[in-house]
């Protein structure tokens, strides 16, 4: 049965295989290939996955026509059965055992092999599908026999069938998942109809004939934003693939346009690059729409110091690189973010970035501070005084490092230290670069737009935004990639409830959930100590660190926002002495 299945090129047989036709543009088709689709506009640009033999390559086209062209290298693996959109992020997985599963980076083409699946039962798996009000992946398969639906753990490759095998929908080639409801929706190419199955009995239940003859390899996905139902289908009688949207009420399909190369399969965005870029490790002050004029919140993975921060001899203001940020007044003191932290980056790779704008010399001749730790052998960077206008410098146990920062003007600098060279970066550009190796005692006090008592802080109206630090130093393509992007802050704030010993280690369900953007997770240690707190996608990796210090024994609550990420399930994980435990909770915008 499965060697029919996809080697058989008659027009009668039903296939999951190539479609005889095997010539487009000089490209032989293999069962499954891929459109991506931004939104239902016709004359949208699309993705699409064509395959030469054994090789695969990626094209491109406006939907309206048809024309592919290629972008990217070629690749090989088994045929493609299906692929599925979750938390902004494409997957494809093999027709075939060992059914293995992709991650497939719409920018390059590039495809991840994330390991092999299990649980498949009747041959073929034919198609994934993601349903957005469950956020969960769900699977079809078939022997042209019998069809049945299955759920996908993303993170163990584990399919677990819903319902049972049923030979309603014989020969199911795609799924998709609308919005709303309980209902997917099933083609089938044995009977060419189009059938709903019950996402939570697995019931198929006959809706319609899909108006064709349809056969070989196929797909079909809901564009979430309107539910139109668009199936890259293969038409035996005109012997053309064909772009078709689906009516879910009577089954009938209408055609949108024709390929020259057969297009067996359709995904629809949205999609990210592939790549998740979490907060910074030590210190994020993103200054977000901020509530206080006196403080200000600590969003990295892993905060270090006081959090939230105290804010003095500045404002906060409108106008920064994304929403609010600090702007100077032109004061002298002890002004800028107290971080309560002391500087300890000695001997290890480190990262610090910031926007800033509308810099000026306070006083003319003297410096205006951007951050430092007099402790840490006068660790500090500075505009203008010894550096002149329209310059910044690094100084300290180093070499002096002078960049251009032309005023006025706006500007996210990068400074990178990897242990041998220190590295300037200007809106993810290189600037400037020199070797360095040397090491910095404990600071005494890290402050943001700031130095020490008789120091100037910010000019007036000068800005300061975003200030990162890193524990690592950035590769020159994350910088590229984040220097003017917004990311998310995990931590919104923790405090203790209550003045009571817990008697033993808890950890709560979020509340609400599902939630948008931000969930309240309370917690219990009966003993003081160090408590970690980690997030992690469906994949199981890491978000971010909700909470990571010692802890005195009682009951907390902490909120985690998830405004910066994408929606989906997510994972928050709690370690504390021998206790550790795992909660699931729902993101939906």
């Amino acid at each position: 049965m499965l060697g029919l299945c996809l080697n058989t090129y008659s027009q009668d047989q039903k296939s999951f295989g190539p479609a005889p036709k095997a010539s487009f543009y000089t490209v032989n088709k293999a069962p499954h290939s891929e459109v991506f689709v931004d939104n239902p506009n016709p004359n949208n640009r699309a993705f699409l996955i064509q395959t030469s033999g054994s090789a695969f390559q990626n094209f491109k086209q406006g939907l309206s026509s048809c024309s592919p062209v290629s972008f990217g290298s070629t690749f090989t693996m088994g045929f493609p059965a299906g692929y599925g959109v979750a938390g902004g992020h494409l997957y494809a997985i093999d027709q075939l055992s060992p059914f293995t599963l992709y991650q497939v980076d719409t920018s390059t083409g590039a495809m991840t092999n994330l390991g092999t699946c299990t649980g498949v039962t009747l041959t073929n798996m034919t198609g994934l599908a993601y349903d957005p009000v469950g956020s969960q992946m769900y699977a079809i398969q078939s022997n042209l026999s019998q069809s049945q639906i299955m759920t996908l753990n993303l993170t163990t490759r584990v399919f677990t069938p819903v319902g049972s095998p049923s030979s309603v929908c014989a020969g199911a080639i795609a799924l998709g998942c609308p919005s709303t409801g309980n209902l997917m929706y099933a083609v089938d190419l044995v009977a060419d109809n189009l059938y709903s199955v019950d996402k939570t009995t697995g019931v198929f239940t006959l809706v319609g004939p899909l108006g064709i003859n349809a056969n070989f390899g196929q797909d079909a996905a809901f564009d979430l934003s309107d539910n139109t139902f668009y199936w890259a289908s293969y038409n035996s009688t005109s012997g053309l693939p064909e772009l078709r949207i689906i009516n879910t009420t009577t089954g009938g399909s209408t055609l949108v346009c024709s390929w020259t190369p057969q297009t067996e399969g359709i995904a629809i965005g949205p999609f990210s690059s592939g790549t998740t870029y979490g907060p910074p490790e030590l210190l994020y002050y993103k200054i977000e729409n901020n509530p206080s004029q006196v403080l200000t919140p600590n969003c990295a993975s892993a905060p270090v110091g006081t959090n939230p921060a105290p804010v003095g001899g500045v404002n906060i203001g409108t106008g920064g690189q994304f929403d609010s940020c600090l702007i100077g007044t032109g004061n002298t003191g002890t002004n800028g973010i107290n971080t309560g932290w002391n500087c300890n980056l000695a001997g290890t790779s480190w990262t610090i970035s910031f926007w800033v704008s509308n810099l000026a010399e306070v006083v003319s001749g003297n410096p205006t501070y951007l951050f430092g730790d007099p402790g840490s052998t006068t660790f500090r960077c500075f505009y203008g005084g010894f550096a002149l206008p329209n310059n910044a410098v690094v100084r300290g146990p180093m070499a002096d490092l002078i960049f251009a920062c032309p005023m006025p003007g706006s500007y996210t600098f990068h400074i990178v230290y990897n242990g041998t060279t220190v590295t300037v970066y200007r809106n993810g550009t290189l600037l400037t670069s020199e070797n360095a190796t040397f090491t910095m005692p404990t600071g005494t006090g890290f402050r943001v737009a700031g130095y020490t008592g008789g120091a100037y802080s910010l000019n007036t109206g000068g800005k300061l935004d975003e200030f990162r630090l890193y524990s690592r130093a950035l590769t020159a393509a994350e910088i590229a990639a984040t220097w003017n992007m917004d990311l998310a802050c995990g931590l919104v704030g923790i405090k203790q409830v209550g003045n009571q010993i817990p008697g033993t280690y808890a950890l709560s369900q979020n509340y609400p959930n599902p939630f948008n953007p931000s969930t309240t997770i309370k917690f219990e240690v009966p003993k003081a100590g160090n408590v970690e707190m980690k997030v992690f996608d469906a994949l199981g990796k890491e978000v971010g660190t909700i909470v990571n210090e010692y802890k005195q024994a009682g009951s907390y609550s902490v909120q985690f926002n998830g405004d910066k990420i994408a929606s989906g399930v997510y994972f928050y994980k709690i370690t504390a002495g021998d206790f550790t435990a795992t909660k699931k909770m729902l993101l939906v915008k």
